[in-house]
């Protein structure tokens, strides 16, 4: 008589946890593009950290200028022509005195009324930039 032996035979798959070079590859490039996006941001950021500080600089330049108008005569305020600024050499300042009438208009005589526009120049990414100020003094 013949045994009849049903064998069965267990084959359990063993998993092993981990990555596969695929997912790591993936992930990888991931955060390499995301690296690489944050990078070109920083020029970006300098270069309007770099425009600001210039147009405040400017700013405060002119204001001193104005500054210097209020404390002189009205018969000494003439214009000034554009020159470099001494506390910042990357600076210009100009001064144009006009005189105006009652409604700020530009008359050719002096009827005690001065308009002084202060203007700064300076460089910035191959281009010249320029604020002004104004202010008006009386007799």
């Amino acid at each position: 008589m013949k045994k009849s032996s049903s064998q069965t035979t267990n084959y359990s798959l063993q998993t092993k946890s981990g990555f596969t070079l695929v997912e790591v590859l993936m992930a990888l490039s991931v955060f390499v593009i995301a690296v690489v996006v944050i990078i070109q941001l920083f020029p970006t950021g300098l270069r309007s950290s770099r425009a600001s500080k210039n147009e405040t600089m400017a700013i405060n330049l002119a204001q001193a200028g104005l500054e210097s108008v209020k404390g002189t005569a009205y018969d000494d305020v003439t214009s000034e022509s554009r020159t470099q600024v001494s506390s910042d050499p990357n600076f210009e300042r100009e001064s144009i005195v006009q005189f105006v009438d009652t409604n700020l208009e530009t008359v050719g005589s002096d009827l005690g009324l001065k308009k002084i526009t202060v203007t700064v120049f300076w460089q910035e990414s191959g281009q010249e930039q320029e604020v002004s100020a104004t202010y008006i003094k009386s007799l």
